[in-house]
């Protein structure tokens, strides 16, 4: 049952749409939110690679362990976008008779193209459970490392076991071939959802997370996002107040904050 047990005025059971809820109805509906929300935002600009990180010893991984290991490894990804490619420096053309790169320019003149930005490193961090309770994380990138995905897998092991303090690891990292699909996977969007475990009773979400994502991997905020859907899925001129009033779901219903 849902936690919160709110109803509509004609009786019927509002779900509260939280990922955490022991209701799971209101699990399914947190993850069909995620999922469409990442359908939308790869449309601009598609995943590369998915991977998979484990921690494969006997020992319990608390939320404060988690934490600190997750924290690890995304200073890695920070550190990789400083060091690939350095920045190349070039003046601002805060005036109209300024040079830039050796060539004058004026205010209608756009600066040079050949500017060197270091590569966008973006990532989404999602823990999940097993059935004993034992988190493990599944990262989404939208990198371009460059490289075999060999090297790549290389790479993200070399980073996880060193973010571990030396416990043994496993690294599962394939491409993305099917953004939805994969979108759907990744936020356990799927009509079987016998195998998607909430977290245990000890542990701490004050602590660490259940979701680490970096700023730009969306390509606008996840909020505005989720209006943009709703008004397509719900125009203002397809739902009447009659209707409204008879059970059909409005967009205010969906945008409360009860719906998560």
């Amino acid at each position: 049952m849902c936690r919160f047990q709110r109803f509509t005025e004609n009786d019927a059971p509002i779900t509260c749409g939280q990922r955490q809820c022991p209701d799971r109805a209101c699990q399914a509906k947190a993850a069909h939110k995620q999922a469409e929300i990442l359908i939308r935002s790869f449309r601009d600009r598609l995943p590369t690679h998915c991977v998979v990180l484990k921690i494969t010893d006997d020992e319990v991984t608390t939320s404060g362990q988690m934490a600190k290991s997750l924290r690890a490894l995304t200073q890695y990804f920070r550190d990789f976008r400083k060091t690939t490619i350095p920045r190349k420096r070039v003046p601002r053309n805060r005036k109209s008779s300024k040079m830039l790169g050796g060539v004058h320019h004026d205010d209608s003149t756009p600066p040079p193209a050949d500017k060197a930005t270091p590569p966008t490193i973006e990532y989404d961090c999602r823990i999940e459970f097993d059935e004993w309770g034992l988190p493990h994380a599944h990262v989404t990138f939208i990198a371009p490392f460059g490289g075999s995905d060999a090297a790549m897998k290389k790479l993200i092991r070399k980073w996880w076991s060193a973010s571990c303090d030396g416990r043994p690891v496993s690294v599962y990292c394939k491409p993305v071939k099917t953004a939805e699909g994969y979108a759907r996977y990744v936020t356990k969007h799927l009509k079987d959802r016998s195998k998607v475990y909430l977290p245990p009773e000890n542990w701490n979400g004050h602590k660490c997370r259940l979701i680490w994502q970096s700023r730009g991997f969306l390509r606008r905020p996840a909020k505005e996002i989720w209006a943009e859907l709703v008004q397509e899925w719900y125009p203002p001129h397809a739902v009447t107040h009659e209707e409204s009033g008879n059970g059909t779901a409005t967009p205010e219903d969906i945008n409360s904050p009860i719906a998560g």
